[in-house]
């Protein structure tokens, strides 16, 4: 367990607290304004403070490997993130406040029991890599192709029986994995997506 106290180190950029066995963090880990890096993968962590909001400075938060069943919706709040990866925990769903992340290029979430994407993810306008194989998401929202800048998109190992129309619309897209759906058919929009490279 991390002291109540660690919120006065008032300087500290960088927490790494990676493979341990911490199960609660404190709510003043949100006094930690100006901390840019959290790293607590590979812990121990059943649920996270909603103060996690708190850290306005927040740029990478990778909390892999936990159980995690939820994202606390305060997460929204967090402008600045830049990467987050929920990868390998129990998480259903994630909360429309996550369309508040508009900073965020890269958001890691495969290995849980997802079943849908939020319409809100529409909003993260630089989006570069969005990775949520190994789920059981069953559609995506048409507001997937509002991700502007998305790259990479893997969605191997899931539920999916279509995808949206509106996925022509992702112009940057290189890398397209859907294998192991249950797909029967590919919208012909496909077709606009004009970068890609690697489709499988």
């Amino acid at each position: 367990v991390l002291p109540e106290n660690i919120g006065n180190l008032s300087n500290l950029v960088s927490l790494e607290l990676r493979e341990n066995l911490l199960t609660f963090l404190p709510e003043s880990l949100s006094q930690l304004h100006r901390l840019e890096e959290l790293d607590l993968g590979n812990n121990e962590l059943y649920s996270l403070p909603d103060s996690i909001g708190g850290l306005i400075n927040l740029k990478d938060l990778w909390l892999d490997g936990n159980h995690l069943t939820e994202i606390p919706l305060a997460i929204g709040d967090i402008k600045t993130l830049l990467c987050l990866d929920v990868s390998e925990n129990k998480i259903g769903s994630l909360p429309e406040e996550m369309g508040g992340l508009v900073s965020l290029t890269d958001l890691l979430v495969s290995q849980n029991s997802i079943e849908s994407l939020p319409g809100s993810i529409g909003e993260l306008r630089k989006l570069s890599i969005l990775k949520a194989d190994q789920n059981s998401i069953m559609f995506l929202p048409e507001s997937i192709g509002s991700c502007e800048s998305l790259t990479e998109l893997v969605l191997t190992e899931n539920q999916l029986q279509s995808l949206p129309a509106s996925i022509g619309k992702l112009k940057h897209l290189s890398n397209l994995n859907c294998d192991r759906n249950r797909l029967t058919t590919l919208p012909k929009e496909i077709g606009g997506c004009s970068s890609l490279n690697v489709f499988c």
